[in-house]
């Protein structure tokens, strides 16, 4: 089922680039651009969770703060750049940190350590993994060295507007919400800016290789390829031996190439987004190649006519949560036939009187279940 549903998506991501940015929502706060030149630009985002829409008074900045946020986030609080979790992203390229840390945590020694161990990930970061090494290595044969001058840059300006930002810039430092800062190290013309963003990809891709397994210990080499346990709903734990399966060689249950895990990372960072707009149902069509996602309030009338697929109910918790599957066949929002609902069962419903008339004939899969909700667990209590 799950492979079905990847595969699904690796043929939409073919199709659209930004797929996952589309629908992605940034947490709370204060966002500042460093151009290269030294101005900045910044912009306070706050998401409204009743009407699922972003604040924001200028898009095409909105557009650049959505990708590199996305292309500088931990994958979890788990596997932090800095020891000791005060700066909360994946590359020197942004800087972020919840305002009241900047007062109260934040230290210069914090600062550089952050940029030390992005300075030279293998010594500072990998050293004692022998897995995670082997993965950092490969990317920098695959993609070089980290670029010391550009980070060193942006060390330098941290370091001398961090504790005083709210008089660069308007901030107000008493709110618990986010400051993440984004540094543009090439000029800002069209061909500059795609530049900037395949740097931010390069160093975003620097972190996660090396930590997209849940655990680099249970890792193996496969015909030259390393597979390890994915990092999504899944987990590997000392305290709790029940999640290892004993009687096998690697006691993982499935093991996943790269490729695999990463583009499992980036699916459920898809959903993760309509989990957070409140779109809590996804259907998949393996037929057609797509993924409709509805909250419980909206009709599914666009996705009348599956004839193969899956149902996920899924939740925004600590991670995105896949709560519920089912297995969808040919699936009509219209029904075989029509539903006439009549009150057989004296349910004391007189206060009610929407369902005690004669409304007419239901055609609707949607409206016979909003009318069985209703009656039978809502209205009779």
């Amino acid at each position: 089922m799950f492979k079905e549903c990847l595969d699904v998506f690796s043929e939409m991501l073919k199709h659209e680039d930004n797929l996952i940015l589309k629908g992605y929502v940034p947490a709370d706060g204060s966002y500042i651009i460093v151009k290269n030149d030294g101005n900045v630009k910044n912009e306070d985002i706050k998401f409204d969770k009743k009407k699922r829409d972003l604040n924001c008074t200028d898009d095409t900045l909105l557009n650049d703060i959505c990708f590199y946020d996305y292309h500088s986030k931990l994958i979890s609080m788990n596997k932090p750049i800095d020891i000791k979790k005060v700066i909360h992203s994946n590359n020197y390229l942004a800087f972020a940190v919840k305002k009241e840390s900047i007062t109260t945590k934040l230290t210069e020694a914090i600062i550089d350590n952050y940029y030390d161990t992005l300075k030279n990930p293998l010594e500072k970061k990998y050293k004692k993994s022998k897995e995670a090494s082997k993965i950092y290595q490969k990317f920098e044969e695959d993609h070089g060295v980290v670029n010391i001058t550009l980070l060193e840059k942006c060390r330098s300006w941290i370091k001398q507007n961090i504790f005083s930002i709210d008089k660069l810039v308007n901030v107000d430092l008493g709110k618990k919400e986010y400051l993440k800062i984004f540094f543009e190290v090439f000029e800002t013309n069209e061909e500059d800016n795609k530049k900037n963003k395949e740097l931010f990809i390069q160093e975003d891709n620097r972190y996660i290789y090396p930590n997209i397994y849940n655990n680099n210990y249970y890792n193996v080499e496969v015909d030259g390829k390393i597979q390890g346990i994915p990092d999504n709903n899944m987990g590997m734990n000392a305290k709790k031996p029940f999640l290892s399966i004993k009687t096998r060689k690697n006691p993982a249950s499935y093991l996943l190439d790269g490729d695999t895990a990463l583009l499992q990372k980036q699916f459920f960072e898809y959903l993760m987004n309509f989990a957070t707009n409140g779109k809590n149902n996804i259907y998949v069509d393996i037929i057609n190649n797509k993924i409709e996602a509805y909250s419980d309030k909206e009709e599914r009338e666009k996705f009348s006519g599956i004839e193969a697929g899956y149902y996920l109910r899924i939740q925004k918790g600590k991670e995105l949560e896949i709560q519920v599957q089912d297995n969808i066949v040919n699936y009509q929002d219209k029904l075989l036939l029509n539903f006439n609902y009549q009150d057989f069962f004296n349910m004391n419903i007189e206060k009610y009187p929407e369902y005690t008339k004669d409304i007419g004939i239901y055609t609707k899969r949607t409206d016979v279940g909003r009318l069985i909700n209703n009656i039978f667990f809502l209205s009779i209590y």
